[in-house]
């Protein structure tokens, strides 16, 4: 059964999370139908036209991306680990993405469509297709029924095409009900029992997701979410590297201009030469989480860094009507449209997620 004080505690605190441009402007109904979350993955090199991988885009509907990935791996007559693909898309939603099937001397398949997964075009390719290595999603979304002045909504979205947004992990992350987060917790109370490669792979990535959360909204209540201290630690745009912060100035001018953004931990084990003021600050916020961070430290993860701000790039809206909105926009891979939706109204789902 289900730990309901466990969910309400997560659920609450999530919900908790402060927003970066004040309270929501208004309510808004999303997911009416899956057709009102529309994404496009987006690849950042072209297919070679050879090589012992054969590339399936599809356009599913309803369909869990691993679920596809098995179709595919049957009708391909191969194991699910020969299956690639960039990153799970939601369910409850309509979404063109990747997949790699291995084949090595072999020719194409000929794939079929499945209810709810159509197929819009394969190609060969030389390398499959790993986690994260698609560059951008694209969105179209339409909210029904927002509610307060329409002078309001196209205000706070000029602010977040300006300023961006803050980048927190969608709940989506944690699983429903939160359950990737009570999983951790057991996971790291009793660390020597054997786990399913996955399920371990989710309670690791839910915990990291939510330190990385918590960082996110001190930085916004202290006033440094976009006034960054001097030994910042900047993520360059659209990429995992980063940086130590030297000039003050320039370092701001390249925040102003989207080309650097300060960072929070995706928490692991940290380098002795890590320890700075920066760092003891995060580890004091994550006190009451010290189980989450001794643990992914003792998994033998290593400390990386996230952007704490996410771009809408090309952010544009249209209203259809007195109370239908339609955004669209681009973001980074690994970046949520929840977070950029929960910055502007308050959006329950017409869809169970």
């Amino acid at each position: 059964m289900p730990d309901h004080i466990a969910i309400g505690r997560w659920a609450a605190a999530f919900d908790a999370l402060p927003c970066a441009w004040g309270a929501p402007v208004g309510d808004a109904v999303l997911k009416r139908a899956p057709e009102d979350f529309y994404v496009v993955e987006q690849l950042p090199f072209d297919l070679s036209g050879e090589g012992e991988h054969q590339y399936v885009q599809v356009r599913k509907t309803g369909v869990n991306t691993v679920d596809v990935a098995n179709a595919l791996a049957r009708q391909a007559g191969v194991s699910a680990r020969q299956v690639g693909y960039s990153g799970l898309k939601d369910k409850h939603a309509v979404c063109e993405q990747w997949f790699s099937v291995a084949l090595p001397g072999r020719g194409d398949v000929g794939f079929t469509p499945q209810p709810g997964v159509d197929i819009l075009q394969v190609q060969r390719h030389a390398r499959k297709l790993r986690i994260g290595s698609h560059r951008r999603n694209a969105f179209e979304i339409r909210l029904h029924d927002c509610t307060g002045p329409r002078e309001a909504w196209d205000a706070r979205l000029h602010t977040i095409a300006r300023q961006g947004f803050p980048n927190y992990f969608g709940a989506q992350r944690f699983g429903r009900g939160f359950s990737n987060l009570t999983a951790a917790e057991r996971l790291f109370a009793s660390p020597k029992n054997r786990w399913p490669r996955h399920k371990r792979s989710l309670a690791l990535s839910a915990a990291r997701s939510w330190l990385f959360n918590a960082v996110c909204a001190e930085r916004l209540q202290s006033g440094c979410w976009q006034m960054p201290p001097v030994n910042e630690l900047w993520v360059l745009e659209g990429s995992r590297s980063f940086f130590r912060g030297e000039d003050a100035a320039a370092d701001r001018a390249r925040m102003d201009a989207g080309d650097i953004h300060p960072s929070g931990p995706l928490w692991g084990r940290r380098d002795a030469a890590d320890d700075d003021d920066l760092a003891a600050r995060e580890r004091a916020w994550l006190m009451p989480y010290d189980a989450f961070c001794e643990g992914l430290a003792s998994a033998g993860l290593k400390m990386e860094r996230r952007a704490l701000r996410s771009l809408a790039h090309d952010l544009q809206w249209r209203w259809t009507g007195e109370a239908s909105l339609t955004l669209s926009f681009t973001l980074n891979t690994g970046c949520f449209a929840t977070a950029l939706l929960r910055e502007l109204a308050s959006c329950p789902e017409g869809l169970d997620a």
